[in-house]
């Protein structure tokens, strides 16, 4: 599993998109998040693919897209 840290300036909704290489969509979550330090924890089990992956982070205006690594 690993866990996703991420600050926002006020309470909002955020919604995590994992994608593998040619952008298919292999995980999704939303949460509703409290302003400040939030955490999305994503088991590894459930992605069922490794290798290297993209992970789009949105909330309101903001969004990050960020590389990782899968390794199984």
């Amino acid at each position: 599993e690993t866990v996703i840290e991420f600050n926002l300036p006020v309470s909002n909704t955020a919604q995590l998109t994992i994608f593998d290489l040619s952008g298919k969509e292999i995980y999704s979550a939303q949460k509703s998040c409290d302003a400040g330090l939030n955490q999305i924890t994503v088991d590894g089990a459930s992605l069922n693919t490794s290798g290297v992956l993209y992970y789009e982070l949105s909330s309101g205006d903001y969004k990050a897209v960020q590389k990782m690594v899968l390794i199984k």
